[in-house]
C-alpha cells in the first residue's frame, strides 16, 4: 500500500511539475498565494514594512472616519489589519469592509463593534469580506 501511495504522489509531482513549466510568472505567483492561503500561512508580501506601515494606518484613518471614532495608531490595533494586509487582502477590500459594516451597525447596538479587533480579526475578517457584493 505504501509504494502504490509513493508512486502516486511522484506521478502528481510530475504533473505539477509539467503544469508549472508551462505557467507564466503572474500565475506562478497567484497559484502560489493561493496555495499558501489554503494552508493558512501568512503570505509574504511584496509591501515593504514602511508601505505595511502607512497602509495600515490609512485603514485606521478610515475607520476613524466613517465611525467618528478615535482610534490611535498603535500595535494593538496595527497589529490585526497588518496580519490581513501580508495575508492578501487589499487596501481598498478592508475600506469596503468598514464601509460597509458602518452602514449595517450605525445606529444599532453592534456599533460599539465597528473597532480594529472586531473587523480585522481573521476568521470575522474573512466572513465580513465575503459579504461583500
Amino acid at each position: 500500500m505504501a509504494e502504490t501511495a509513493q508512486l502516486f504522489e511522484i506521478d502528481n509531482v510530475r504533473r505539477f511539475r509539467k503544469f508549472w513549466s508551462a505557467c507564466t510568472e503572474l500565475e506562478r505567483h497567484d497559484i502560489s498565494d493561493f496555495i499558501k492561503r489554503e494552508m493558512g500561512e501568512e503570505i509574504i508580501d511584496s509591501l515593504t514594512k514602511k508601505e505595511l506601515d502607512s497602509q495600515a494606518e490609512e485603514v485606521i484613518n478610515f475607520l476613524n472616519h466613517k465611525t467618528g471614532k478615535r482610534f490611535r495608531i498603535v500595535d494593538i490595533h496595527m497589529k490585526h489589519i497588518k496580519a490581513r494586509l501580508k495575508s492578501g487582502i487589499t487596501l481598498q477590500e478592508l475600506k469596503a469592509i468598514i464601509a460597509k459594516k458602518s452602514r449595517d451597525w450605525k445606529g444599532t447596538d453592534s456599533e460599539e463593534y465597528l473597532r480594529p479587533a472586531t473587523l480585522f480579526n481573521a476568521t470575522k475578517c474573512e466572513n465580513y469580506l465575503g459579504e461583500l457584493s
